[in-house]
């Protein structure tokens, strides 16, 4: 019979051999965390980044052109009806049609009127918007530039300049108007709207007015202050604050339907601020 040898103790065993790793597989490892922690770091820093945004910010669209070219400037129709070959007549809802259109968020959170400033974008309904100091359920908002405050005594020139208490203030953003317009017997198409409604005069705000105007200039393009005259604070319901996407509106049969292009979404590095 075949004797069998068997091993009792651990001390019996063969030693192992302790392989050291080789330098190059230390620094492969080492990369390998450091990308590791970078890309768990972004990946916290952008989702962390996104919900406060959705949280902190309330959402807005831009129905229309008259701030373009700052909002809007890439937006598309597609239907039977052609828009006449001059921006400022993009349209509004009521043609059967796909309409792509800016997507953003604004603060609305109490106090965020104390913190604006001129040439920030509003978000804000019309005095004509509120029927016995009731806003009408029918109201939309508007996005229009925040150009006057509140005890200020402003006007355009004839070149669309900007004056406020008589000094010459430099407008630090793209507007879109064409040159002025004289007709045959000389007198003047309010240069395409960017006089106020007063067109030679000038006016003075008083201490709860705000005069906001659209950055598209065009005659008729956008109805705002200059027309229609200065908003009180109520109406204003919010500061826009970037732009984050495209949403799609389709109009069939009289109703609307919206959503968001995913496809449009930015991230926090992407976001164009306003």
């Amino acid at each position: 019979m075949e004797e069998k040898v068997v091993l009792s103790t651990e001390s019996k065993l063969p030693p192992a051999k302790n392989k050291k790793p080789s330098k190059a597989k230390k620094i492969v490892s080492t990369v390998l965390s450091v990308v590791w922690v970078s890309v768990l770091t972004v990946i916290v820093s952008a989702s962390s980044q996104i919900i406060y945004n959705y949280s902190r910010y309330s959402s807005f669209f831009v129905n229309g052109e008259s701030m373009y070219p700052t909002l809007n400037a890439n937006v598309t129709y597609e239907g039977s009806w052609k828009y006449p070959e001059e921006r400022g007549f993009w349209g509004d809802f009521n043609h059967a049609g796909t309409y792509i259109c800016d997507y953003g968020l604004m603060d609305d959170k109490p106090g965020f009127l104390e913190g604006m400033k001129r040439f920030d974008v509003a978000v804000t309904y019309y005095p004509k918007d509120y029927v016995g100091g009731v806003l009408s359920g029918t109201a939309e908002l508007k996005i229009k530039r925040l150009i006057g405050l509140p005890g200020e005594t402003l006007y355009f020139d004839e070149g669309g300049e900007l004056y406020v208490n008589g000094e010459h203030i430099e407008q630090t953003f793209s507007t879109f108007q064409k040159e002025r317009t004289i007709y045959k017997n000389g007198s003047l198409k309010a240069n395409y709207g960017v006089k106020t409604s007063d067109t030679d005069k000038s006016i003075t705000l008083s201490e709860d007015q705000y005069f906001v105007v659209g950055d598209n200039r065009n005659y008729n393009a956008s109805e705002d202050s200059r027309f229609i005259g200065p908003i009180g604070s109520k109406c204003i319901q919010g500061r826009a604050v970037a732009l984050t996407a495209s949403c799609k509106f389709e109009v069939k049969n009289g109703q609307t339907s919206s959503s968001i292009i995913w496809s449009t979404m930015k991230m926090p590095w992407d976001i164009k601020k306003l």
